[in-house]
């Protein structure tokens, strides 16, 4: 039975985290030779970009869910991993992943008068409480009608027989509160973090290519001009432009005829030729530039692959490895970073507020 259980656990995880890798992603692809021209011809989209914090969110949301079910298992509740929680998961995460983005103000354009800036955000609180209390409150009700309770009649309403009245403006004034300090916590943890982090990782760029950053800087600017962007939100964005632009570049078709044949490189080329999904095709060419590094660590084929991995001007062969090794330890950073906010912040939101307190006000707020 459990390993039936942890089947339907892999499988959540695997949906969710192929369809949020997906849809966190707000760059446009396409093909481009160097980095520099790549940031020349960067549009719109890519300056609206921010980290994939929203894919972490809901992972670690479908793992404390996950975590909690399998605790009532081992308990010896036959009702686990059933068809509620399969209801219960998806509706608990949709909720997650909206309640994160209008807490960090990632509303559509046109509403974003509406939610930007600190001064509104009690209006992020107001839109997400009523958000939750509308689907808890329905919720409630039917959990009352399926222990007997009488939800046609109005005078029960009245008299506290379906949902306490103290229970739901217990939970109304708590889920406020809540997401009345939500904002802060998330502005923390996915965006002054990242962006401190950021700032240091660029000051060593600067440091290690002073010349070539200067140009980029200056290339940058000339395409965040219309966007009121702070330094380091500009610092944040660029740098993640760089590792994306990076994976435009077709190094597949540079590579000389001994790395073709090498027999790791050969299925890698084979993966990406074949690969019509632009993420897909990124990921498997960030792989690709990693098996090079490494076979140019190891003294093998070095002209070749300063050849292949070449960023184009301004920088030259050898500065180009570096960077490639400088923006990789960012990926790898941010990846356990995302991983460890996320965690916390769902600690937070799903372990403590929705596995403790809101459980609590449920037991008290229905009829037994």
């Amino acid at each position: 039975m459990m390993r039936g259980h942890l089947q339907k656990l892999v499988f959540f995880v695997f949906v969710f985290s192929g369809i949020l890798s997906f849809s966190s992603s707000s760059f446009a692809n396409s093909t481009c030779q160097s980095l520099l021209a790549g940031i020349l011809e960067s549009k719109p989209v890519d300056w609206e970009h921010r980290d994939r914090s929203l894919s972490a969110v809901a992972m670690n949301s479908v793992i404390w869910l996950s975590g909690s079910e399998a605790a009532q298992s081992l308990l010896g509740s036959h009702q686990a991993f059933g068809s509620a929680f399969i209801a219960n998961t998806s509706i608990d995460v949709v909720l997650t992943m909206l309640s994160h983005q209008i807490s960090l103000g990632r509303v559509p354009a046109k509403f974003k008068a509406l939610f930007d800036g600190k001064q509104n955000y009690k209006r992020r609180a107001l839109l997400n409480t009523t958000m939750a209390m509308s689907i808890l409150l329905p919720i409630w009700t039917i959990t009352a009608a399926a222990t007997g309770a009488p939800v046609e009649s109005f005078e029960a309403w009245m008299n506290g027989e379906v949902i306490k009245p103290l229970g739901a403006f217990g939970a109304l004034a708590l889920l406020y509160s809540a997401y009345r300090v939500a904002p802060y916590l998330k502005s923390y943890f996915f965006q002054h973090v990242p962006q401190r982090r950021d700032h240091k990782r660029w000051l060593q760029l600067w440091e290690t290519f002073p010349d070539e950053m200067n140009v980029l800087e200056t290339a940058a600017k000339t395409r965040a001009d219309s966007f009121e962007l702070s330094q380091a939100e500009f610092e944040n964005l660029v740098l993640s432009m760089m590792e994306v632009v990076r994976l435009r570049i077709p190094y597949e078709e540079r590579l000389s005829e001994s790395l073709r044949s090498h027999g790791k490189l050969k299925k890698s080329i084979q993966a990406i030729s074949s690969e019509t999904r632009d993420l897909k095709k990124a990921s498997l060419r960030l792989g690709l530039t990693k098996s090079l590094l490494q076979l140019h660590d190891k003294g093998l084929h070095q002209e070749d692959i300063q050849i292949a991995l070449n960023l184009g001007e301004p920088f030259d062969a050898l500065k180009s490895l570096e960077l490639h090794r400088q923006l990789n330890e960012r990926q790898k950073r941010k990846r356990m970073r995302l991983a460890m906010t996320g965690f916390i912040d769902q600690s937070i939101w799903v372990g403590f507020m929705g596995g403790v307190v809101l459980r609590a006000l449920t037991g008290y707020s229905l009829p037994h």
